[in-house]
């Protein structure tokens, strides 16, 4: 893929099929490897709103940092890495510090403890995590999350089979005079070509959801069918010789509630989307989007 040096997007508005209106809504700027550095966002009468800022390390956001020119205000995000690790992240808002997370692993390069911590550096609330290995080759992890005097607030618990799937997960929440425990299970199936996946909550059937593939294996068409409201829901997936989706329809019950179509040029970046959702029983609108991808590399 070639990447563009930068993007304009443009909102479309038709009537009738005549284009009656073009709005600009963003400008990015790019690096070599496709990541945005900065980018302008717009309002419906062209003034500049905002402005974001990227920093990376490796293939990670090491600072974010956005501008919004109507509420005269800035957003920070500041972030450090270990071995590709996140280790430490602080929230400023106008250059206050508002919050820091830190993240601590083991040796085999597991999370086992994340603390949030107020702006004076004192506790907020701790997440710690727990890893077994179960005999049926599944994994459990146990997250408990605590308050800031270090009370057990929930419990939640997740087993993974050896694809990585999750098959199992319970909430508890921890309460001074009870608790009150959520469970989810998956069921998986794989018949003539088809994956199917079978939810249930607190032993209750909710969800069937049937995911299709075509003949490069890709998901086509995924099913869902809602036990409690007795609804199915559709999403239908098209793709370009290059692997691109080109197209996303979803219908609830036969009937249609969005359509999305994206163009691509030769380097595999949208050139243009247009989305029509349904917002009414009779009413559809219909949103169009256009991308300029500029490749020739400022000087």
């Amino acid at each position: 893929m070639n990447s563009p040096h930068t993007i304009s997007a443009y909102e479309c508005i038709f009537e009738e099929g005549t284009l009656i209106e073009e709005r600009l809504l963003s400008i990015s700027r790019l690096n070599s490897e496709g990541k945005v550095l900065h980018r302008e966002r717009y309002d419906k009468e062209g003034n500049l709103i905002k402005k974001d800022d990227y920093q990376y390390q490796g293939e990670l956001v090491s600072l974010s940092r956005e501008e919004d020119l109507i509420e005269k205000s800035i957003t920070k995000t500041v972030c450090e890495y270990l071995d590709d690790k996140l280790i430490n992240q602080k929230e400023y808002f106008n250059d206050h510090l508002s919050i820091q997370m830190v993240y601590i692993y083991d040796d085999q390069g597991q999370l086992i403890q994340n603390d949030i911590l107020n702006n004076d550096g004192s506790l907020s609330s701790r997440y710690i995590f727990e890893y077994q290995n179960l005999p049926s080759s599944s994994k459990k992890t146990i997250e408990s999350f605590f308050d800031e005097e270090l009370t057990l607030v929930r419990l939640t618990e997740i087993v993974k089979d050896d694809n990585g799937q999750i098959t199992d997960k319970s909430i508890t929440e921890v309460y001074e005079d009870r608790q009150e425990v959520n469970s989810q299970k998956i069921e998986y199936k794989f018949v003539e070509g088809e994956s199917i996946k079978n939810y249930y909550y607190n032993g209750v059937e909710a969800y069937e959801v049937v995911e299709c593939f075509d003949e490069e294996d890709r998901v086509n068409q995924t099913i869902t069918f809602d036990v409690a409201k007795n609804e199915e829901s559709v999403t239908s997936i098209e793709y370009d010789k290059r692997g691109n989706v080109t197209k996303e329809e979803i219908t609830i019950d036969d009937v249609g509630i969005s359509v999305i179509n994206v163009v691509f040029d030769e380097y595999d970046n949208r050139v243009e989307l247009i989305k029509k959702s349904k917002l009414a029983a009779d009413f559809y609108e219909t949103r169009n989007y256009k991308f300029f991808n500029e490749y020739d590399v400022e000087k």
